[in-house]
């Protein structure tokens, strides 16, 4: 994060700060050619009124003095031997000058191999006077300050990185001050009041988790280290072993499911299998999972049954989709009522693929509605206990359904059953 804010600022900086300085140089290098412009002219008028008075022209330093003839022949020039220039009539600024007195242009010359800037007059006689100087673009301009330019452009890289090192600081501080285990003590910026209640949520959560699953271990620890400890010691009597052991067997059962449970609850926190998704014939899911609990339904006395228009598929976890589903008919099953039924439907509304596990059972309170997908949380707890429950089931079910982007739903009435339906 720091990484990433530093780097942001810096550019920001560094942009910033070029961008003012070439637009410094080229405000500069504008200046500097209006200022050439006005020395050429001024040299030209002076040049001029030397050469009507038939006085010779005196030494103008840094600019190049042609006197050309009417029909362009250049009788003179201070930067190159008369004879070695072409016919100079074709010249736009001499064409003006004879035109109208006076003509100007700028161009690359051929001779200087520079951008040069031209003024000419007509004189009296008929001839022209020529002034010129080069350098008049703004690549002139910087090659001439070439140096104090790459100087003054180093200076503000680095001032741009000692800008982005300090603001990177001061950004990151009310941040990194954050206590994740006393979050409310350091107010950091207000849009991050989110971020920390969502750290205290966090923090809460994962507080109670823990507190939850040291309770749930402890018990059928307890449990089977009381029985074994009877066993041990020789108080139970030889025909009470049996139920000792079924007791401890069902407690040990009842110990790997809840970590079992734990561990699937860690992997959809994690999204650690994420990765692991391909298409699911969700209608061969549901009957697998009714097959598997047929024994427990006819344990129970309720019926299974599975209800589809056709095989539909959706993008997902094989093993989480499973899960989901055996939670969901496993839970159907356990709190109905004897001769009741358990309806697994599916079907596809609007493009996407619906869910639903409905019972015949004892129902759900309204209050109980909002919290049932709790982790550890119990309607009924004797009961859930009883029937092997780890309280986590429609929490595995709620972190898988938000896995794969569903939407869980659940209406129930106390005494009339509940249904619980998932939208994909």
């Amino acid at each position: 994060m720091r990484k990433n804010i530093f780097i942001s600022i810096f550019a920001l900086s560094a942009f910033t700060l070029l961008a003012a300085a070439l637009l410094g140089v080229a405000a500069l290098s504008r200046q500097s050619s209006r200022e050439l412009r006005l020395r050429v002219r001024q040299a030209a008028v002076l040049g001029a009124a030397f050469e009507n008075a038939h006085l010779p022209l005196p030494p103008l330093e840094g600019v190049r003095m042609t006197v050309i003839a009417p029909d362009g022949t250049v009788l003179s020039d201070s930067a190159v031997p008369a004879p070695q220039l072409d016919n100079h009539s074709a010249r736009a600024e001499l064409r003006k000058a004879w035109e109208t007195g006076s003509g100007e242009a700028a161009r690359f010359s051929d001779t200087l191999s520079r951008m040069t800037y031209y003024y000419a007059l007509r004189l009296d006689d008929g001839r022209a006077l020529r002034i010129s100087e080069s350098d008049l673009s703004v690549f002139g301009f910087l090659s001439r300050s070439l140096w104090w330019i790459l100087s003054f452009l180093s200076a503000l890289l680095i001032l741009a990185y000692i800008v982005a090192r300090f603001l990177t600081a001061a950004i990151i501080k009310p941040i990194s001050m954050i206590n994740v285990d006393a979050p409310r003590v350091i107010h950091p910026y207000p849009e991050l009041a989110p971020l920390v209640a969502g750290l205290e949520k966090s923090v809460k959560m994962r507080r109670e988790f823990s507190a939850n699953v040291s309770h749930e271990l402890k018990t059928p620890l307890t449990s089977i280290l009381g029985y074994a400890e009877i066993i041990e010691n020789g108080v139970a009597r030889p025909e009470d072993i049996p139920h000792f052991a079924l007791q401890i067997h069902g407690e040990a059962s009842r110990l790997l499911a809840l970590i079992e449970d734990i561990i699937k609850l860690s992997h959809l926190d994690e999204n650690a299998i994420r990765e692991a998704f391909e298409p699911v014939n969700l209608c061969e899911l549901c009957r697998t999972v009714c097959v598997e609990l047929e024994d427990k339904a006819a344990l129970h006395s309720v019926t299974l049954e599975v209800s589809a228009e056709r095989a539909l598929f959706i993008s997902g976890i094989p093993r989480t989709l499973h899960d989901l589903v055996y939670n969901l008919c496993d839970n159907a099953i356990i709190y109905n009522r004897s001769g009741g039924s358990v309806r697994v439907m599916l079907r596809e509304e609007k493009g996407r693929v619906l869910l639903s596990v409905k019972d015949t059972g004892i129902g759900i309170e309204k209050k109980h509605h909002t919290r049932v997908f709790e982790r550890f949380y119990r309607v009924d707890k004797s009961r859930s206990k009883a029937s092997g429950g780890t309280g986590l089931g429609l929490s595995i079910v709620r972190h898988g359904a938000e896995l794969h982007g569903g939407r869980v739903h659940l209406e129930s009435v106390p005494g009339s059953g509940t249904e619980v339906t998932i939208l994909f």
